[in-house]
């Protein structure tokens, strides 16, 4: 059967979960399993508004099909790489059914996490819009964090022991086009490493100079943006 979860979507964040299982030596550089491309997926989280009687229906997929139903033109619902059109299969991991939206019952808001894949390999994939145009995010445990002494102490003590090899990089209003670039340049570079070129005005590592690191990036995350632009965010970790 087909869900009315894609035609009445309202907002939606979709994960690209990828076939590496990452593990952190004892210095805290990571390393990275890869099981291969053709086992990555993608996991969306779709709120949206719907009728008592739509409610049911995808309950019903959910009881009687296992989940599995098609999903009409998901608007990139499930991230910049696919616009699929009518009759592709998706699953319904699970549907939480939220505070009403009015006082009638009349509208029931909903969220609902769908699987799709196993995903084709990435192609043209590029990760320059996304790196050549962001910026350091702030985050716990990354970049330069220091704090005094406990004793009074004027010495500053690194907050983390791998301070200055981890950063969290934003990108954001990235067109579709772009952002597609960036997720299959994600998805091909795996568990290798880059071979980044920073300028000196960015910064992430604390640098004073254009400088060329040998990175990683373990985890990141695209977000699909009100106007259909999309935004990125990636941890990436300095070798070296």
């Amino acid at each position: 059967m087909s869900t009315p979860l894609a035609t009445y979507a309202e907002t939606s964040q979709a994960e690209h979960q990828l076939a590496i299982d990452w593990e952190f030596a004892a210095d805290g550089t990571p390393i990275g399993y890869d099981d291969g491309a053709q086992y990555d997926s993608i996991r969306s989280t779709i709120t949206a508004r719907l009728t008592p009687a739509q409610v049911q229906e995808v309950l019903a997929c959910i009881r009687d099909d296992a989940g599995v139903c098609t999903i009409d033109g998901s608007g990139y619902l499930l991230g910049p790489t696919l616009n699929i059109s009518a009759g592709v299969p998706v699953r319904i991991a699970s549907l939480t059914q939220d505070q009403p939206a009015d006082s009638s019952l009349a509208l029931i808001d909903v969220t609902a996490e769908i699987l799709y894949g196993p995903l084709p390999a990435p192609a043209g994939g590029s990760l320059s819009p996304a790196l050549d145009g962001g910026v350091p995010y702030p985050s716990d445990d990354m970049g330069h964090l220091f704090f005094g002494m406990e004793d009074g102490g004027n010495a500053a003590v690194a907050r983390s022991k791998h301070v200055g090899s981890w950063t969290k990089w934003y990108a954001g209003q990235l067109s579709t086009a772009q952002a597609s670039q960036v997720v299959n340049g994600l998805r091909a570079l795996r568990a290798s490493t880059l071979t980044w070129t920073v300028s000196a005005s960015a910064r992430p590592f604390g640098e004073i100079a254009e400088t060329v690191h040998t990175v990683s990036i373990p985890r990141w995350q695209c977000i699909r943006d009100t106007n259909l632009t999309w935004s990125f965010e990636l941890e990436i970790y300095r070798h070296g």
